[in-house]
C-alpha cells in the first residue's frame, strides 16, 4: 500500500500549453522510503541515510559478543501513548535476550532509552528538558542515551546534533538493531537507525511487562491506519500499514 501510493504518480498527465506531459517515473531509493520522502518538496530538508552506520560496515569491526550487553544496565523511560507503553515492553524483551539488565535508576545506569512522542510541541519540550537532567545527573560520566519512537523519526538527525545529550536515536521499525546501536555508541561515535520498513510488526517479540502480574494486556491486531486522520499522526510515522496474523 505505502510503495503503491508513492509510485502512484508515475503516468499521472498534465496539460501545459494545450500539451499533455508525462510526470518523470517514480523510483524508491535504495535505502527505502523516509518520512520526509510524502512531504511536500520545498518543506523537505536535505535528505540524509536513514542507517548510521550501516550494518555492513559495522560487521567489519563488531562481531557477535559485542552485541551482547554483558551486565550491563539499561533504565526504560516512556513517555506518550499506550502504544509507547507497548512499544517499549518489545524494546525491554530485546535487550534482555541480549544480556541487558533493568535497572529503575537513571542516574547509575549504563544505558538510558526514552520511548518518545511526538504528537504535540509540548510533549517533545519534556523530552528535551529530561536529556538535559539525565545528563546533568548522570554518575555514569560515559553513559549512553537513547531516543527511540515518535520523536526520534520526527527530529531523527537533529536528536544527535544538540549539545551531546543522545548517543542513540531509533525509530520505531529499528529496535531490532538497538545492541549493534549500543556497541557502536560504546565505541565512542554516535548510531541511528530511523529507517521505515513495510512488513515490521515485532510479532515475534515477546514483549516483557513491567508488572508481570496485571490482568491488562496489549493485544495488536492491525498496526496503524490506512486512512489519514490528522490526530493520528503518531501512527503514520510509526508505519502506514503492518498487518499482524491471528496465529
Amino acid at each position: 500500500m505505502l510503495r503503491h501510493w508513492w509510485l502512484r504518480g508515475a503516468r499521472t498527465l498534465r496539460a501545459h500549453s494545450g500539451c499533455a506531459t508525462e510526470k518523470p517515473k517514480r523510483e524508491i531509493p535504495q535505502d527505502g522510503l523516509q518520512l520526509s520522502d510524502f512531504i511536500r518538496q520545498s518543506t523537505r530538508k536535505t535528505r540524509q541515510k536513514a542507517i548510521i552506520p550501516s550494518i555492513e560496515d559495522t560487521k567489519e569491526y563488531l562481531n557477535v559478543e559485542d552485541l551482547r550487553g554483558n551486565g550491563r544496565t539499561v533504565c526504560y523511560v516512556t513517555y506518550g501513548c499506550q502504544m509507547n507503553v507497548s512499544d517499549m515492553e518489545i524494546v525491554r524483551s530485546i535487550m534482555t535476550q541480549y544480556g541487558f539488565i533493568e535497572t529503575p535508576q537513571k542516574e547509575n545506569a549504563d544505558i538510558v532509552l526514552l520511548m518518545t512522542c511526538s504528537i504535540r510541541d509540548g510533549a517533545e519540550k519534556k523530552v528535551w528538558n529530561q536529556l538535559k537532567l539525565i545528563r546533568s545527573n548522570a554518575v555514569n560520566k560515559s553513559q549512553i542515551v537513547g531516543v527511540l519512537g515518535c520523536m526520534a523519526e520526527r527530529v531523527r538527525h537533529d536528536l544527535l546534533a544538540k549539545n551531546k545529550l543522545v548517543n542513540i536515536v531509533a525509530g520505531p521499525d529499528s529496535y531490532r538493531d538497538l545492541p549493534r546501536l549500543v556497541a557502536v555508541a560504546a565505541g565512542g561515535s554516535n548510531a541511528i537507525n530511523v529507517q521505515l520498513s513495510l512488513d515490521e510488526t515485532y510479532a515475534d517479540v515477546q514483549p516483557i511487562r513491567v508488572d508481570a502480574e496485571t490482568k491488562t494486556a496489549f493485544m495488536w491486531v492491525f498496526l496503524a491506519l490506512k486512512n489519514f486522520m490528522g490526530i493520528i499522526v503518531c501512527l503514520l510515522i510509526t508505519n502506514l500499514e503492518a498487518n499482524i496474523g491471528t496465529s
